[in-house]
């Protein structure tokens, strides 16, 4: 006659302070993914996970600082895919929480392991931010001003980023055809509302200003537009302060002298190596060079530049670094598709990422990083 079964016993815990089991979890550099399922193992780690010191902890922690690639594109099947940015494997594959399979989304901007996309459906357009670390999505409460949020060329201009304490998402809507004030308004995650602020008086009086971007580029505590009004070899960038809430604006000529010249293509703002930087691409002599300026404390330094063929253009300079490599979105200007490629600053090489992005407007590339936030 055989035994009974013993039932199975979980492994014994030791009963050690929250403290000790924090510095345990951060040492070990545990994945995101694995604290979500570890607060189910008992009280203790259950409310450790979940409590904003720990969260602030882990996403200043190594552990935090994953090196990924946010990758959406045109055949991502709805969702968004996470890359190795060092392999170029891909981690994993999301799609945002209730979206169904007929409804679209587009990223506003990702920032610290939340990333703002605008929910498009049949009747209407929606805001959430979403984690795509733990699969959590918080839909915004209506927004107090009415403007468009599609892709036209009247569509509202947003920004998304992090202040000191909190995650906050502006909105610049043009005025109607009977006003010539812009409304700005302010979505603020820990107070979870709207607030009207203070609008833009650099843009008012006007409504032919025309946004390079509709989504603002986000460093160290501050989004970036470039926009012009009227004339397009007069460009400025737009800056929105995320904890003063104060907008200053700037124009290029003053920032660079020389920067627009006839042979000027494009100029955007983006990251490059942890710095604020311009991407002013040119054409000369058969071939296009894409110049990159980073901001220095006191003025904006000339670095180095990119040159390839003329068939092609740089469509998103990237701040993804791999020792001395950069990714950088071209696009074939004889085909519609995009392609993800590393840019070799020493041998001046493009190589492929193997990351196919395929033909789509809302393709949308950008350094990603674990969080815990939205965990509760």
């Amino acid at each position: 006659m055989k035994a009974p079964k013993k039932s199975a016993r979980l492994p014994y815990l030791p009963e050690l302070p929250q403290e000790i089991w924090s510095r345990i979890f951060l040492l070990a550099k545990v994945p995101v993914k694995f604290l979500g399922q570890w607060r189910c193992v008992c009280k203790c780690w259950n409310g450790l996970i979940g409590s904003p010191a720990f969260i602030d902890a882990y996403d200043e922690s190594e552990a935090g600082k994953t090196h990924l690639l946010l990758v959406k594109s045109g055949m991502s099947r709805g969702g968004v895919s996470l890359f190795c940015s060092q392999t170029n494997r891909m981690v994993l594959h999301l799609r945002p929480p209730r979206l169904e399979r007929q409804y679209r989304f587009c990223i506003i901007g990702s920032c610290k392991g939340l990333v703002c996309i605008s929910l498009q459906f049949v009747d209407s357009v929606g805001l959430a931010i979403w984690n795509p670390s733990i699969g959590k999505l918080q839909e915004l409460p209506e927004c107090l001003i009415q403007g468009n949020d599609g892709d036209s060329d009247s569509a509202t201009a947003m920004g998304f980023g992090f202040g000191k304490n909190d995650y906050k998402l502006v909105r610049i809507t043009p005025p109607s055809d009977t006003e010539r004030t812009y409304g700005v308004e302010v979505y603020s995650l820990r107070l979870d509302c709207w607030r009207r602020i203070t609008t833009v008086s650099q843009l008012n009086g006007s409504c032919s200003v025309h946004f390079q971007r509709r989504f603002a580029t986000y460093f160290e505590g501050a989004v970036y537009w470039i926009y012009w009004i009227g004339d397009e070899s007069h460009k400025y960038i737009l800056c929105f302060n995320i904890d003063s809430e104060t907008f200053t604006t700037l124009p290029l000529i003053v920032l660079i002298p020389g920067l627009l010249r006839t042979s000027t293509i494009d100029v955007s703002v983006g990251v490059f190596k942890n710095s604020l930087a311009l991407f002013h691409m040119r054409e000369e002599g058969g071939f296009i060079f894409c110049e990159i300026w980073v901001r220095s404390s006191i003025a904006w330094d000339y670095i180095q530049h990119l040159m390839h063929p003329v068939s092609f253009k740089v469509a998103s300079p990237l701040s993804g670094t791999t020792d001395h490599r950069f990714h950088v979105v071209l696009k074939n200007v004889d085909w519609p598709d995009h392609h993800l490629v590393l840019y070799d600053l020493i041998s001046r090489n493009f190589d492929d990422s193997g990351i196919e992005l395929h033909c789509s407007h809302d393709n949308y590339v950008d350094e990603y990083r674990e969080s815990l936030m939205l965990l509760e």
